[in-house]
């Protein structure tokens, strides 16, 4: 299973002034909280991708698609064809949505 949260080392000092000193340069000088941001930023998009690939990949949604396009029923092509014009098609209404509202 796991440890127990009771039973684990608790290191009780503090982090040391160089160890401050780098997350100190990282969250507050702008130059480094620009790139964390940009980072942000560019990973949202994969993000994006990743969760709309894990929903389209459920059985649920192909029988979905399989009681609205018929076509769909004899050829797996078909299916993953439509669904990845689908999938495309509502990547690019949420990208472009984030964007109005930036």
């Amino acid at each position: 299973m796991g440890d127990h949260i009771k039973k684990l080392n608790i290191q009780q000092n503090l982090a040391k002034d160089e160890d401050m000193s780098v997350i100190k340069e990282l969250f507050v000088n702008p130059k480094y909280s620009y790139n964390i941001k940009h980072i942000a930023y560019v990973l949202k998009d994969y993000i994006l991708i990743a969760i709309l690939y894990i929903i389209f990949s459920i059985h649920f949604v192909n029988n979905i698609f399989n009681c609205i396009a018929p076509i769909t029923n004899g050829s797996e092509i078909i299916l993953i064809v439509i669904k990845g014009i689908v999938f495309a098609i509502i990547f690019y209404i949420l990208k472009n949505l984030t964007l109005a509202f930036k």
